[in-house]
């Protein structure tokens, strides 16, 4: 959508009070049980507007984007160098 976008998490048999999930303003860490994920995102997000929600074992992740546009695709497409200067730079404005 425009304004947000919804991760579906598939039925993992673990209690999202169990999950640790870390946002910055481009990339998603999600860790539940033994399960990771990691999603770099094509444009920033708004960190403070997450919202998890679990249905009959099913996690949502909800997120709205910081602008309201249509993305061409939900992740970011690059080379490992880039993604990893991507990271970086979004951890930096994090600790500001």
């Amino acid at each position: 959508s425009l304004d947000g976008i919804c991760l579906v998490i598939p039925n993992i048999k673990v209690p999202i009070s169990k999950s640790c999930i870390f946002v910055s303003d481009v990339f998603l860490r999600l860790t539940i049980g033994k399960h990771h994920l990691e999603v770099n995102f094509y444009d920033k997000i708004d960190t403070s507007s997450i919202r998890v929600t679990e249905n009959n074992g099913i996690h949502h992740i909800h997120l709205n984007k910081q602008k309201r546009k249509l993305w061409p695709e939900v992740m970011f497409q690059g080379t490992k160098g880039e993604i990893l200067q991507r990271k970086e730079k979004s951890l930096l404005r994090r600790e500001l």
